[in-house]
């Protein structure tokens, strides 16, 4: 536990790093002024239901799991989080390609802003999937070893299915993360409610599954957000993300 809380916030430092490196300050004390920081504040109380039920949902399962699957299936389900959440690590500075996918789909280059699309989600998608691979050939007896495994029931089954929510994650993330860029707070809104509902639902349907019914419950609910919210992207603002064409 102790190794991978390491790499999580080492991963962690070296993103924002990587960032603040690259961030141009130019301007930045010029541009703070009064009309930028109502904007900022207006636009940060828009997103605040979102924000609510996206930072709650996880607070709100672990006490669902303690009270109807018990304090050793929630130990099982953190263990199995925290030893996935390494493979998204690329997903921050992928997301940079979201935000400058917007952009150009605010300016009206849909197709400029669906082909970076397509190549992140590409690269999202191989690089999750590699990790994983590596994963189970080379680290999973390793980590299995510093994290005492044999005293986790059914530990690396609830960990193969968070890898299944993990792949979709990397492959539909950005619908999400477009939909935050281009300000649609309100489908945000929705989409991660439809998902905590979804959970919820199957937590109850799951019961006697135990471990099991508590993991499929999390994936299920997770892949709920991810697919309605490529779905709706898609839809709804009219790009084909799975291929590139000019209009």
């Amino acid at each position: 536990m102790n190794m991978v809380l390491s790499i999580f916030v080492v991963s962690s430092i070296l993103v924002n790093v990587f960032g603040l490196i690259n961030y141009s300050y130019d301007g930045i004390i010029e541009n703070l002024n009064f009309n930028n920081l109502k904007d900022f504040f207006r636009v940060g109380f828009k997103f605040f239901p979102s924000i609510i039920v996206s930072t709650g949902a996880p607070s709100i399962y672990d006490v669902l799991i303690n009270v109807f699957f018990g304090p050793v299936t929630l130990a099982v389900i953190g263990v199995a989080n925290r030893v996935v959440s390494p493979l998204m690590i690329h997903n921050d500075l992928i997301v940079l390609n979201y935000v400058k996918a917007s952009r150009y789909y605010l300016k009206g280059l849909i197709f400029e802003a669906n082909s970076l699309h397509i190549r992140s989600l590409i690269v999202s998608f191989s690089i999750a999937l590699v990790l994983m691979i590596l994963f189970y050939l080379f680290g999973y007896e390793i980590i299995s070893t510093f994290m005492e495994f044999e005293k986790l029931p059914n530990i690396k089954d609830v960990i193969f299915i968070f890898f299944i929510s993990t792949l979709t994650q990397s492959a539909c993330n950005f619908s999400l993360h477009f939909l935050r860029n281009i300000g649609d707070y309100l489908s945000m809104t929705f989409i991660e409610l439809i998902s905590l509902t979804v959970t919820i639902i199957c937590m109850f349907s799951f019961l006697e599954l135990g471990i099991y019914g508590a993991a499929l419950a999390s994936m299920l609910g997770r892949l709920m957000m991810m697919l309605v919210g490529f779905g709706y992207a898609k839809y709804s603002y009219d790009i084909p993300f799975l291929k590139a064409r000019k209009s």
